[in-house]
């Protein structure tokens, strides 16, 4: 069965597809979005724990994978920031700024689905959910994209399908990248990313864990990739916390790659490496005729106390006395630089984005397909990666304009 014609068919009716469709009714253009899901917008209704962080004021290409940097150059700025606002607020969706995270006043990440959809379906943009969209193929001037049910017809296809992230509560299964694999582009090796880490051996007893203000530092064999800090929880299992998060996407690539990768926790961030041999010479002083768990006492959290002693072949109840002073220096020291091995990324299902996809030198500046025009692709499916705070939603929506002006303006040329 064949339906009508639309100027522009959106496949997926996440963020970036719900950007791209009120952006481009608002051009005017006809718009069809296919949804896999039941209903749009799952997974936006889902971020910063269900209160909506969307963007962040400071808003730098430093904050995406290394990779897309270049790329990302002219799109993403304090400009990227600012369109954002303004967009929203005329969805009808107010911003507020929480030391520089922008989040909906009304605190509810589901309201902004709500409004979002609200004014596409005002400005005539049609739903079909429950639509996974099987195949993109060229007809002469017009794409026929096929689901399930039928085949539509449009001038330009926008691919906004998603990644591989949390596919229990999204249904994301990263059937995009079939698509565009189809469609002559190239996909990177993806990996999950802002997810917590996984440790090669136990490191606190305590399931539940310890959460500690830290420095973190990655390794990869001998190199440094990332240094994060922030309260980081320490699980008999896991690393968490949002510096762990920032840095998991790169783990998961060198795990990947074979490569040994490694967190050193710093649990004293903020204290300078004199002031902070000083405290332990005058520890290690005063704690000279009692135990280890005497001289630890106070210094750490108690668990994170015995995890250095057991990595260290010690226990509290050893005499200080009997251990060398260097020694007594050292075990003090490995709070700056406690190591954790790190065996592998936890898994999709507990991945708030995805790293790698639809690689960027395939992609023209305005994200069209440059073996396949008229095919443009946004979102979590382009190799784009950001850190948390609201840089990954801040991609969809600019990825979504600049899709958008794009056709807009070959569309209108076409008319001319």
């Amino acid at each position: 069965m064949s339906a009508g014609t639309e100027d522009i068919i959106v496949a997926g009716g996440g963020a970036s597809g719900l950007a791209a469709c009120l952006y481009a009714a608002g051009y005017g253009l006809s718009v069809l979005c296919l949804e896999k899901n039941d209903v749009p917008g799952k997974k936006l209704s889902m971020t910063g724990n269900g209160r909506g962080n969307l963007s962040n004021l400071h808003m730098d290409v430093s904050c995406y994978n290394e990779g897309a940097r270049s790329f990302l150059s002219s799109l993403i700025g304090p400009q990227a920031t600012e369109e954002t606002v303004r967009f929203f607020r005329e969805a009808g969706v107010l911003l507020r700024n929480e030391e520089g995270y922008l989040y909906p006043v009304a605190g509810v990440a589901k309201e902004v689905t709500d409004a979002l959809i609200a004014a596409c379906v005002k400005k005539g943009v049609r739903f079909l959910c429950n639509r996974q969209v099987k195949s993109i193929r060229k007809e002469g001037a017009y794409f026929e994209v096929k689901d399930p049910r039928e085949t539509h017809r449009a001038r330009c296809v926008i691919l906004a399908t998603g990644g591989l992230a949390g596919p229990r509560s999204t249904g994301s299964s990263g059937d995009g990248y079939y698509l565009a694999k189809q469609l002559g582009m190239e996909v990177t090796p993806r990996y999950p990313a802002l997810v917590r880490l996984l440790t090669a051996e136990e490191t606190v007893s305590s399931e539940k864990g310890v959460r500690v203000r830290a420095t973190v530092s990655f390794y990869a064999g001998e190199e440094l990739f990332a240094r994060e800090t922030g309260e980081v929880q320490i699980t008999s299992k896991a690393l968490s916390g949002i510096p762990v998060l920032q840095a998991s996407g790169e783990a998961a690539r060198h795990l990947a790659e074979g490569r040994d990768v490694t967190a050193r926790i710093d649990c004293f961030p903020d204290v300078a490496q004199a002031d902070f041999l000083s405290m332990c010479g005058e520890r290690t002083e005063k704690a000279r005729e009692g135990t280890l768990a005497d001289l630890l006492r106070g210094f750490a959290h108690p668990s994170l106390c015995r995890a250095v002693l057991t990595a260290e072949g010690m226990s509290g109840e050893d005499k200080t006395r009997a251990v060398p002073g260097d020694k007594l220096l050292a075990l003090l020291c490995t709070f700056r630089a406690f190591p954790v091995r790190i065996r592998a990324a936890d898994s999709y299902l507990q991945a708030q984005t995805t790293a790698g996809g639809v690689r960027l030198s395939d992609l023209t500046p305005q994200l069209a397909a440059r073996k396949t025009p008229g095919v443009y692709v946004t979102g979590e499916l382009c190799d784009v990666d950001g850190r948390c705070g609201g840089y990954n939603l801040q991609w969809a929506f600019t990825s979504a304009k600049t899709a958008v002006d794009d056709i807009a303006r070959i569309l209108k040329n076409d008319k001319s």
